[in-house]
């Protein structure tokens, strides 16, 4: 089985992550008897290779018949395709995409599918092989969803900033009232005591303030 000792990308379920006590850098068919559930393949050159079913050692036919991949999956970044076989009865047949044009894969409650776009540091519009949840979430990778995180930590700082800035202003305007209310009680203060003096003045001259 030549043509498949090692697939460009795979997914095991069931093994465990870590091995000999370490965490695992590898995976071996013939020693952990675990049969991939998805194998990816990237086209490098016009694809005959990865669909080669050629008993005894092409891809396909050692995914198909040797091991029984569930999936296989064949993406060609050059072209921008991606094809989709599913194990039914021992041999491939080939998966038909669902509402999402994308390829549901059930025991991994994801979706396959194309996205076009600047990735990994590429600023060109290129197709790529992405993974989906179940609700159609496109899945992110570390490096994107660190820069997720730094976004939401940017914006909690600006919106902690907001609400100091709202705080200091309410602050302020209460200041601003509360000498208002100061300013206007004095002006009432001495407006009482204009009139008593006024008052007062009256009364000396003999004269009654309530009758003037």
């Amino acid at each position: 089985m030549k043509g498949a000792v090692a697939p460009d990308w795979l997914c095991v379920l069931g093994v465990d992550k870590t091995l000999a006590g370490k965490l695992r850098r590898s995976y071996v068919l013939w020693q952990e008897r675990v049969v991939p559930t998805v194998v990816v393949e990237f086209v490098s050159g016009t694809g005959r290779e990865e669909r080669d079913p050629t008993p005894g050692s092409g891809k396909f036919w050692v995914y198909e018949r040797a091991i029984g991949v569930p999936y296989y999956l064949i993406f060609d970044g050059f072209r921008g395709t991606l094809e989709a076989f599913a194990l039914q009865e021992g041999r491939y047949g080939r998966m038909a995409t669902n509402g999402n044009g994308r390829y549901s894969l059930p025991e991994l409650q994801v979706e396959a599918g194309l996205w076009w776009g600047a990735y990994g540091g590429l600023p060109e519009n290129l197709p790529w092989l992405r993974w989906w949840d179940n609700a159609g979430q496109l899945l992110l990778d570390g490096g994107e969803r660190a820069d997720l995180e730094r976004h939401r930590a940017a914006l909690e700082r600006q919106r902690a900033a907001t609400e100091r800035q709202e705080a200091l202003a309410a602050e302020q305007r209460a200041i601003v009232a509360q000498q208002e209310t100061e300013a206007e009680r004095q002006r009432a203060i001495q407006a009482q005591a204009k009139a008593e003096r006024l008052a007062a003045r009256l009364q000396s001259l003999g004269l009654d303030p309530e009758e003037v």
